[in-house]
């Protein structure tokens, strides 16, 4: 289950932006609240909803997690000390040499139905 995802200098995205699971107030939609048997995990929504203005980067907080995600899938056909091709910040120069930064927290399920946080 996804806790929060974040990611920084990807296409539109300059600084970092956060995609967070984690419940906020209390007293919000209680049937829409996921209580996780891994310890210290917070109690996590079911869903989310990304708001914002049109060209305003929503598609690619959704296009970045695909990204991270298919570079892990990928990474055993990654030859040693050859880059990790992604798409960085698209409207300053500087920041298309700098690195695009994933960090991602969830929690698996085990198969035998121990709960472990990562």
């Amino acid at each position: 289950m996804l806790i929060q995802f974040s990611v920084e200098n990807y296409r539109s995205i300059k600084e970092e932006q956060t995609l967070s699971l984690v419940r906020n107030d209390d007293e919000e939609m209680s049937d829409n609240y996921f209580v996780s048997q891994a310890p210290a995990t917070p109690m996590l929504l079911k869903t989310a909803v990304i708001y914002g203005a049109n060209a305003s980067g929503k598609s690619n907080v959704i296009k970045a997690l695909d990204a991270m995600i298919g570079i892990i899938a990928n990474s055993f056909n990654k030859k040693p000390n050859k880059p990790i091709l992604t798409e960085t910040f698209l409207f300053n120069s500087h920041y298309r040499k700098q690195p695009t930064v994933y960090d991602i927290s969830f929690v698996v399920d085990l198969i035998n139905d121990q709960v472990q946080s990562i």
